[in-house]
């Protein structure tokens, strides 16, 4: 290095390439072509996973329309209410899996399953509150009450998915009586509170 004579500016000269633009202009050109091939990769994996994703939940909520098994998927995200999923990506993977379980094989099905998913996890929530420590008696009969109420209308739900043959792969001759029992129907009229 030397310095210039007016200052004690220090001055570097550098070697000369010969041709920075063109060798700038190769690069540019190879690493826009890599990005695009990377792009597209990503997008026809984005599409294949979208494609695929859509087919899960549509077995999984036994619809024919994406629209319908995302509404049907996303409603029960919202009624997991106990215990509550963790994150988002959680409760979508949750709701997938519980409507697989429950196997509706149309959106008639679909729909009642929500209700009935709704209504168990209230239901829990309810009972479990119900012995929560410091609870009054007040506060756990009126708990239970809620609870009891809510298993009601999913005893309901199980019995007319039974008659009409919806339930899918499950029978539910077995599961009636000992509901039925187990909550004190047998012997009481409509619409009672135990």
């Amino acid at each position: 290095m030397k310095r210039s004579g007016k200052s004690n500016e220090q001055v570097q000269k550098f070697p000369k390439t010969a041709s920075p633009k063109a060798d700038s202009r190769a690069v540019v050109v190879n690493k826009t072509q890599a990005q695009v091939d990377e792009l597209s990769l990503i997008t026809r994996n984005q599409e294949e996973l979208v494609d695929e994703l859509s087919l899960i939940t549509r077995q999984a909520t036994g619809t024919q329309s994406h629209d319908v098994a995302d509404r049907i998927i996303e409603q029960v995200t919202g009624v997991h209410v106990w215990p509550r999923p963790k994150d988002a990506s959680d409760q979508v993977i949750q709701a997938v899996l519980t409507m697989a379980e429950m196997a509706p094989q149309n959106a008639t099905e679909a729909m009642l399953a929500v209700q009935m998913i709704a209504a168990n996890d209230a239901a829990l929530l309810f009972l479990r509150r119900a012995t929560a420590d410091g609870q009054t008696v007040e506060g756990s009969d009126g708990n239970v009450l809620r609870a009891t109420r809510l298993m009601r209308g999913i005893l309901a739900l199980v019995q007319m998915t039974a008659r009409n043959g919806a339930v899918s792969g499950t029978s539910t001759s077995s599961i009636i009586p000992s509901l039925t029992c187990f909550f004190g129907f047998a012997d009481r009229g409509r619409g009672e509170d135990p």
